[in-house]
């Protein structure tokens, strides 16, 4: 198995220089869909289900089961907003200035 790693090095460092070049170089990652619109809206009807669960459940007897689904619903929902700090929104442009030396080969 031959190695390329010569030839790729100095292309990347290529790339590398000529983006550094540019000082207005950013690039929209292609594909890069919203992750957190559809979340945020889960979320949001999660605590709306889990209000009307809270209102409709202390107006009838059945407190405690209608407290106990409320409260899943409200976990659920904590569990999805902590995951809310490790997406980046999706109009978030690629820095090239940004790339760490460390990560290019050398």
């Amino acid at each position: 198995m031959e190695t390329h790693l010569p030839t790729y090095s100095a292309f990347v460092r290529t790339l590398a220089a000529e983006a550094a070049a540019v000082s207005e170089a950013r690039f929209v990652l292609a594909g890069a869909v919203d992750r957190r619109s559809p979340l945020i809206w889960a979320i949001a009807l999660l605590g709306a289900g889990a209000f009307g669960m809270l209102l409709t459940a202390m107006s009838s007897a059945a407190r405690s089961i209608g407290l106990s689904l409320a409260s899943h619903l409200i976990f659920v929902a904590l569990l999805l907003g902590s995951v809310l700090p490790w997406l980046r929104p999706a109009d978030q442009a690629f820095d090239p200035l940004a790339i760490a030396d460390s990560l290019l080969p050398r």
